[in-house]
């Protein structure tokens, strides 16, 4: 059995109709300050779960050295009483059947997807059967249509430069959906130009240290710095022999997409910093180029270049994936799967070898009768600095101290 599903539109209160439990300013009951029983603003929540059909859910990066994407949805309703045709003014959600209007999936106990309503589109067939299709993003899509004012930075560390851009008044995302750790390297003071994408410089801010940025299955937005290991290992284990949570699929590569035997870093106002491990290779040239980095010195930016080129210069056996069925899991497993989130890391035993994978990237593909999940992953010694006594990033000779 599978845990229930449940999608929610945040369809505007007063729009609707629907005063009873809202602020109304002067009201002598309903006007009262810092009273919790009627709501100032903020979503009204409106479960259309009877309405659904499938949902499916993409979130992360392709591979470690990518950029995280916004998460999308994708979830389609039953429209034959065109209850989500915006020109119906019969719907009783009507006349909020909009873009950018809120929207979660919760997946039993926990929140798979939150973000905003990005499309809706219709489908009708002479048979008489309607569909409506709700296209979804979650906060990432927001940053990449706004624009930071021209101002000056100073020296600031990762975690505190993405926060001064979210504080700008233009920005003001929420201090309650933030999850921001301060990262390893010192930013250079810069001139951020007129008509800056936030999303593209947060970007760089990331890269330059490089870390792990994306919004979270609750929509908070997540910083990790590069020497951020996991706090605590999930209990999450996949395995192949009946002791941990069953897979129905594994991929695994070995491969050349991931070997860079050249790199080279430049930062902003810098000098190009090249690292050539290519002599005396099997694998030819591969080359690994990034610029614009926000480094305080050519030192700096010469050990991200260092660091890349040593964990990169040869092929590893990586698990790319895992997916299971969670209809063939106990309810045990199912809460710890449908917890975990980007950057976790988990167990997966195959053929008798355990290996450590951190998640790269998690889709959900959920109907009435199935609910998949398939994580994609990242070998987690690449990505991981030492932690001493861990059995996973305290391996001498495998792991790194840092940089």
């Amino acid at each position: 059995m599978i845990p229930p599903t449940t999608v929610d539109v945040g369809f505007d209160l007063i729009a609707s109709g629907n005063i009873a439990d809202a602020f109304i300013l002067d009201d002598t009951a309903q006007g009262v300050l810092d009273n919790t029983s009627y709501t100032l603003s903020g979503p009204t929540w409106t479960e259309v779960t009877p309405y659904v059909r499938s949902v499916n859910i993409r979130r992360g990066r392709s591979n470690e050295l990518d950029r995280y994407n916004a998460g999308q949805v994708t979830v389609t309703f039953d429209n034959r009483a065109l209850n989500f045709d915006p020109s119906n003014t019969e719907s009783a959600y009507y006349p909020n059947v909009k873009p950018r209007k809120p929207l979660r999936v919760t997946c039993g106990s926990s929140l798979a997807f939150f973000g905003q309503v990005e499309n809706w589109g219709f489908d009708f067939t002479v048979g008489g059967d309607a569909t409506a299709t709700v296209s979804g993003s979650d906060g990432f899509a927001l940053l990449a249509g706004q624009e930071i004012v021209n101002h000056t930075t100073t020296p600031q560390d990762p975690g505190a430069r993405i926060g001064a851009i979210l504080d700008r008044a233009e920005i003001d995302w929420p201090n309650a959906l933030r999850d921001i750790n301060a990262g390893s390297e010192t930013l250079q003071p810069d001139e951020v130009p007129v008509g800056q994408n936030a999303l593209q410089y947060l970007q760089v801010v990331e890269s330059t240290e490089p870390g792990a940025m994306f919004i979270s299955r609750s929509g908070m937005f997540t910083f990790r710095g590069r020497n951020t290991s996991p706090e605590t290992f999930t209990d999450v284990a996949f395995t192949d022999d009946g002791s941990g949570i069953a897979f129905t699929d594994i991929a695994i590569g070995y491969g050349s997409e991931l070997i860079y035997n050249v790199v080279t870093v430049t930062r902003a106002g810098g000098t190009p910093q090249r690292v050539d491990n290519s002599a005396g290779t099997q694998y030819a040239v591969s080359a690994l180029s990034r610029d614009g980095l926000l480094h305080a010195t050519d030192a700096a930016a010469l050990d991200l270049a260092q660091w890349w080129a040593g964990s990169y210069s040869d092929p590893l056996v990586r698990i790319r994936s895992v997916a299971t069925e969670l209809a063939g899991v106990s309810a045990a497993h199912q809460r710890d799967l449908l917890a975990l989130d980007l950057a976790d890391v988990i167990s997966i035993t195959f053929n008798g070898t355990q290996t450590w994978s951190k998640i790269e990237s998690i889709e959900h593909q959920i109907t009435a009768a199935s609910h998949r999940i398939t994580f994609g992953l990242a070998a987690a010694t690449t990505v991981g600095a030492f932690v001493l006594d861990s059995e996973l990033y305290g391996v001498l000779t495998s792991n790194r101290l840092a940089f």
